[in-house]
């Protein structure tokens, strides 16, 4: 996400398996009602993808997913769009997790 939005990471857990993603949205640009939210993985058991797309939390700014892999992380990346309360949209175009 751009500054004016806010900010989103993907970042591994200490189990090499694990990985924690997420937002934060400027109050200036509002709070977010929904969101698409994708993951891409490279792992020494070939690609994963997981989707943690949803409702956002009512009224909240933040929101975060965490989950396991079924193979070891070597590489990943996020990618999402957040729908706002005042009509706005914010996007995500890639944290990565090396």
């Amino acid at each position: 996400m751009r500054d004016t939005c806010g900010y989103s990471y993907l970042y591994w857990t200490s189990s090499g398996r694990g990985y924690e993603t997420g937002y934060y949205i400027n109050a200036s640009a509002g709070f977010a009602l929904t969101h698409t939210w994708s993951l891409f993985f490279t792992t020494t058991s070939g690609p994963e993808l997981r989707d943690h797309s949803g409702i956002a939390p009512w009224g909240g700014r933040s929101w975060s997913a965490t989950g396991t892999l079924d193979g070891g992380g070597q590489s990943g990346s996020a990618s999402g769009t957040v729908f706002l309360n005042n009509g706005g949209i914010c996007v995500s175009k890639g944290p990565v997790a090396n």
